[in-house]
């Protein structure tokens, strides 16, 4: 559920889903509430509507149960068709590269590497 609540979030724009999540997290790391109960779900989002005027906790709603799950099985579809069986699992899309992942601990080192590779790309000519 709470997956599906960031995508039905994320779904009115990517800020309100990054938001969204940073709440979630907040939620379960910080405060221990359960992520996997409505109730909560759309009280984190009557929390970033309060913060973030645009956020439309009615349609965050009726998206929950329609095009968030939608939204959360493509997400999925994507994963096992990359055969990402470990969380997480970042995937680094540059345009005419195919993608890069990384699953699980990875050092920072390896993030910045993988990065700045992707980068250097970008500005090749």
């Amino acid at each position: 559920p709470a997956c599906i609540a960031v995508k039905s979030a994320e779904l009115q724009s990517a800020e309100y889903g990054a938001r969204y999540l940073s709440l979630a997290r907040k939620a379960v790391m910080v405060e221990s509430k359960n992520i996997a109960r409505l109730q909560t779900l759309f009280d984190l989002a009557a929390d970033l509507s309060r913060q973030e005027n645009g956020f439309d906790c009615e349609l965050f709603g009726n998206d929950l149960q329609d095009r968030g799950i939608d939204a959360f099985r493509r997400d999925w579809q994507e994963a096992k068709y990359r055969g990402i069986t470990r969380f997480p699992t970042l995937v680094f899309k540059t345009p005419g590269r195919p993608a890069a992942v990384l699953s699980g601990y990875q050092t920072y080192e390896t993030l910045k590497s993988l990065l700045n590779s992707q980068k250097d790309h970008n500005t090749d000519p």
